[in-house]
């Protein structure tokens, strides 16, 4: 069922509780969705935000992406947000073992798993760290490691435009030298 339509703010209220929306659209109107799991938010007619929904009374729900741009403005704000208490607990354990006082790195890791979608090759990373050597933890050492995992497919082998040249080259030489077997193919 939608609602009506409200000007943006930080939070939009839905049945008395408040819901995070993202930066950039503060004084856009915007309509909620509410359904019985979930309340969706729509700034010009495209998905902005969707929460899990709160059936209880002055409650707040708040997504620690939304507000990235402000933390990187304040940066000490992040540690008594509400945001941060409400993250995932992987997130939250991530701050507390290895962030705290260090919230311009945290901020830059949050960034990078808000923009690639990549939580799991980040707490990978970060076990491969501490495999290495407790305290070995930083952003550029778990940015470095996430940069260097290849997708793999289930076969174990990647295709990707290198392959897929070498395997054209290959051909053409076979060709050249009238060599009647098939070029190996892998993936």
């Amino acid at each position: 069922m939608f609602r009506t339509l409200w000007r943006a703010q930080q939070t939009k209220v839905v049945n008395q509780n408040h819901y995070s929306v993202p930066e950039g659209h503060v004084g856009k109107y915007i309509k909620a969705k509410a359904g019985a799991e979930t309340i969706k938010l729509f700034i010009d007619g495209c998905l902005e935000a969707e929460h899990q929904r709160n059936w209880g009374v002055h409650q707040w729900k708040m997504d620690l992406y939304h507000y990235l741009e402000t933390f990187k403005k304040k940066k000490g704000a992040i540690a008594q947000s509400e945001c941060l208490r409400q993250a995932p607990s992987q997130i939250k354990k991530i701050y507390n073992d290895y962030y705290i006082g260090k919230e311009k790195e945290v901020i830059e890791l949050l960034f990078y798993i808000r923009e690639n979608n990549k939580l799991e090759h980040v707490l990978d990373a970060v076990k491969q760290l501490n495999n290495i050597r407790t305290g070995y933890v930083s952003t550029e050492s778990i940015l470095f490691i996430c940069e260097q995992s290849t997708p793999v497919k289930a076969d174990g082998f990647y295709r990707d435009e290198t392959a897929h040249q070498s395997e054209s080259n290959m051909k053409a030489y076979a060709n050249m030298f009238n060599q009647e077997k098939e070029v190996a193919h892998y993936g």
